[in-house]
Order: structure tokens, then C-alpha cells, then sequence
């Protein structure tokens, strides 16, 4: 996860070219927090179903998707390829076990509903023994515990912004969009698509429907977030309003108390250069609806408090990019080397799972020898305790 530092920024279409629904500019004040690098990816999500069956009383299937458990069919969760997805879901079940389509591992999950997205923060949070945001029998969120969630439409904005200001897309060296960039449908009407190739991106239209691209393949932003723009549209917490702006508190603005409509943020392989801006929003799913160009990300309050500054994505982190608290409690302990540990494998010590991607502190795509020294060099003494210098 990527550390947000503490601010203010300007919420809302500053170019003045998107719906009325992103004005009025206004300035919003947000805590610091963290914030999943990447989309939530179908390795991940096929984790916490596991986990989640395994508990024997959170999910069940039912022709192959997947509800909450006791409650039938009111709150679907996700498909399958068994039921609800067919030939596009990537994830499979067999009756005793969720997996993943082969090659499709660190690609972003969808066909997600908002209560699916919501379960799986919850039992994320319970993997780890952190407190649940959300309690599962009203989809309420409590923000003000220390577990995952999904973000807040202006934690997502502020996030997307990358630490600048004033600019159009994630990043700040140009307001234009090309499939180098991102994994959008590129249209020649739209002045600042400037791609030399149009319509779907041709490296994953060649891949096959539906043309999502694996995570984290093109660059992060300035707060070290990738898939910002395109890809898949993610979730926010927040109920859609297309008059909010104008009563949007200043402090962490968490939505309407109300709605029918969930917001979704970033646009996605399917939508245009529009829909890929920082500050476009869109209403167009209830809390059960689940589609091939929707998925989510988290994040995590910084129970510190956080500091105020600017994001950048190289020095967040004091170890080449990554946090050596790896359970974000506040120190450097032996839960969190318990957590590292589970990412190495074998006297060869090499890992490829992406879900121990921010223990490969050196950045060279596996967990090995280097990462364990640079690792134990954060803790110090026989009690662990934590290295100032190794926290953000």
C-alpha cells in the first residue's frame, strides 16, 4: 500500500468540461491514509474466498455465484465461471475450492458487486486481525476503525491526483492521454486523446474479451499508484449525488447518508478518454450490480494521524519504495516478520506471489536473501523493536 500524506487539495473538474455533477470545484481537506498500489487482483480475491469458505459460515454458492452466507440470494457477491460469469469471469469453483484461470492471476478482478467488495475488505481486515469497517447485515462502514475499506470518493480523487495539482490524468508532465499510458478505448474526437493507435488498447485487444491488462503494467503515479486511469472503473464508498460538491463538508467527506447509485471512479478498458480523468465520476451502478470493467481497491486509515506533505513515488517508503511495517500497526515487529517470512519459500528463498509484492524491497519481481537482510536491518534487538528510520 501507498501511503497519502495529509492535505488539502481541489476536488473537481478544474478544466470545466466534464458533467455539472464534478462542480463546483471545492477545496477538501483529507487524512492521511493508505492506499492499495493496484487494483484488488483475482489471485487476492480467490485468497479470501478461500479463506472466507474455509470459516464455514460467511459465504455460500449457489449456481455458481457467490452470497452472503444465510442471507439466499439478496447479496451477491461475485461470479463464477460456473454461474453469472461464464466465459468472461476468471475465477473457477470446483465445490470445495476458488482458483484462478490460469495467466490470469495478477489481472484485476470484476463481475464484483459493491457487497462483494465491501466482504472482501472485511475479511481481508480479519486475515490480518485488524477491526471490520463494515457490518455486513446493513453495509454501513465505520471510518473510524482501523481496517480496509474502500476508499471515499475524495481519499480516491486525492489519490488519483498523485500529489499535483491542476492536471487532467494521474500525471502531471502532460494533460493528454495515450495508450502508453493507460488501458482505455482511444476516440479521435476527444481533443487531448492524443494515441497514435484507436478504439480498444491493441496489446489486450489482442489478449481476448474482456480486455482488462494485468496490473501495475504501465506507470504509477506520483503517489506510487498504478491503474489510476482505465483499466477497470473502481468502486468508492460513497453514494452518487450530482449535487454533493455543493455541500460537501471540508473534512473527509465520506457521501450522502443515502442513495441508490454507487459511485465508480477512473474509467476502464471500455471508456473513453473522458471517463479517464481525476475528476470524472460516474452513478451508474447499484450496490448489487457487477460487470467485466468494474473492480475496486482499498485502503487503510494511518492510525498515527499522518502527516501533511506531498506523495511521491520513490521515497514514501524508506526501504527502495516499500514499508517494512508490513501489518501497518506502527512498528517493526515480529507479526510483521511473521508476514515476510510467509513470502519466502525454500532455501532458495524466491517468491513470485503478488500478493507479496510490497515485501520485494528491491524491486527485482521475486522475495529473496536481499529482501531479508534489508528487511532484518529495520528491526532491531532481541524484542523487535521499531527502526525510525524504516517507517514512512
Amino acid at each position: 500500500m501507498a501511503l497519502i500524506p495529509a492535505g488539502e487539495f481541489q476536488m473537481g473538474d478544474t478544466f470545466n468540461e466534464g458533467g455539472s455533477w464534478e462542480q463546483p470545484v471545492h477545496a477538501v481537506y483529507v487524512s492521511a491514509f493508505y492506499m492499495d498500489r493496484y487494483p484488488v487482483t483475482n489471485q487476492q480475491y480467490v485468497d479470501a474466498l478461500n479463506w472466507a469458505w474455509n470459516q464455514g459460515n460467511l459465504i455460500a454458492v449457489t449456481d455458481g455465484v457467490v452470497y452472503s452466507a444465510g442471507g439466499g440470494t439478496s447479496y451477491a457477491y461475485c461470479a463464477t465461471t460456473t454461474g453469472g460469469g461464464g466465459a468472461w469471469s476468471r475465477i473457477t469453483w470446483d465445490g470445495q475450492q476458488f482458483q484462478v484461470l490460469a495467466g490470469k492471476e495478477n489481472y484485476p478482478v470484476y463481475l464484483v458487486s459493491f457487497y462483494g467488495s465491501a466482504a472482501y475488505a472485511n475479511w481481508r481486515s480479519a486475515m490480518q486481525g485488524k477491526a471490520l469497517c463494515y457490518d455486513l447485515s446493513t453495509w454501513s462502514c465505520n471510518f473510524a476503525v482501523n481496517g480496509y475499506r474502500l476508499p471515499t470518493e475524495a481519499e480516491w480523487e486525492k489519490g488519483a491526483r498523485g500529489g499535483a495539482a491542476g492536471h487532467r490524468f494521474p500525471w502531471s508532465d502532460t494533460d493528454t492521454i495515450q495508450h502508453a499510458r493507460a488501458n482505455y478505448s482511444s476516440n479521435a474526437n476527444i481533443p487531448y486523446d492524443t494515441s497514435p493507435t484507436r478504439g480498444y488498447h491493441p496489446t489486450f485487444l489482442a489478449e481476448g474479451y474482456p480486455y482488462t491488462s494485468p496490473v501495475g503494467y504501465f506507470a504509477p503515479n506520483g503517489c506510487g499508484l498504478y491503474d489510476m486511469a482505465g483499466n477497470v472503473w473502481e468502486r468508492c464508498n460513497d453514494w452518487f449525488s450530482d449535487t454533493y460538491y455543493s455541500s460537501s463538508p471540508y473534512n473527509d467527506p465520506t457521501g450522502p447518508l443515502t442513495g441508490t447509485n454507487i459511485v465508480v471512479r477512473g474509467g476502464s478498458w471500455h471508456a473513453s478518454a473522458t471517463a479517464a480523468r481525476c475528476a470524472s465520476r460516474s452513478d451508474g451502478i447499484g450496490p448489487n450490480y457487477r460487470a467485466i470493467n468494474i473492480g475496486f481497491r482499498c485502503v487503510l486509515r494511518d492510525p498515527t494521524g499522518g502527516t501533511s506533505g506531498i506523495c511521491a513515488a520513490s521515497g514514501m517508503f524508506s526501504i527502495d519504495n516499500r514499508n517494512a511495517d508490513l501489518d501497518l500497526d506502527g512498528d517493526v515487529d515480529q507479526e510483521d516478520f511473521g508476514l515476510f517470512q510467509a513470502c519466502l519459500s525454500g532455501s532458495g528463498v524466491v517468491q513470485t506471489d503478488p500478493n507479496c509484492s510490497n515485501t520485494d524491497f528491491d524491486l527485482d519481481s521475486d522475495v529473496d536473501q536481499t529482501d531479508f537482510n534489508k528487511f532484518i536491518g529495520c528491526m532491531s534487538g532481541a524484542n523487535v523493536q521499531p527502526d525510525p528510520n524504516c517507517m514512512n
